[in-house]
């Protein structure tokens, strides 16, 4: 890669970033201080994550690459969809053996469906195209997976302030960062979609 296009890969990762940085914080802002209701805070956080759903694909036609290349394919839907709910099965019975029980909120049905928007959208941004991009960028895949999985720990901060967030979603984003990449360009790679629909069980349960 020249380093004009090192340039170019750097510049699209950090102004990914930063719009959906500002966006969220918006949006954080919109929770703290205008005393909206629950429904208001719905739609203030749906139309937060559907700006920044769009704004991850505008980066990804500025890219010039396929949105294959970035882990978003139509082939095997379904598969994908069942890989996505096994891996999602291995992590809560793991969970359950360390004494974990299901957190359920109220509103469930709503929750469930705002948060596939939430998962699909983080795991498009993070495991789709920061990742890839990253990986254009340093010597190693895992060098890769470790910056974009510091990234999506620190994107969390505004979010729930919390260094206890922070850390959990560095580790997270670390597993899910190898699972995309350890069987990438073959036949069992773990696509996006898998990792959404495993992300959108953590939202909702965990």
């Amino acid at each position: 890669m020249s380093n004009m296009e090192k340039k170019k890969t750097v510049l699209l990762i950090v102004i990914s970033l930063l719009i959906s940085l500002a966006i969220t914080l918006a949006a954080v802002y919109c929770y703290k201080n205008l005393n909206l209701s629950d429904t208001g805070n719905r739609f203030i956080q749906n139309t937060a994550y559907t700006l920044m759903l769009l704004g991850t694909f505008l980066f990804i036609r500025f890219s010039k690459r396929t949105l294959r290349e970035f882990g978003l394919f139509k082939e095997h839907l379904l598969k994908q969809i069942v890989v996505g709910v096994i891996i999602a099965g291995i992590f809560l019975v793991l969970f359950a053996i360390t004494g974990w029980r299901p957190y359920l909120k109220e509103n469930l049905l709503y929750l469930a469906l705002s948060q596939l928007l939430v998962a699909f959208t983080e795991e498009l941004l993070f495991r789709g195209f920061v990742l890839t991009m990253l990986k254009n960028l340093v010597s190693t895949t895992n060098k890769a997976v470790f910056l974009s999985a510091v990234l999506f720990g620190l994107w969390h901060y505004p979010i729930g302030q919390s260094i206890g967030q922070v850390t959990t979603t560095f580790f997270i984003g670390l597993i899910w960062g190898t699972l995309r990449t350890i069987y990438q360009d073959t036949e069992d790679e773990i696509s996006v979609l898998s990792l959404s629909m495993v992300h959108w069980v953590f939202n909702v349960i965990v």
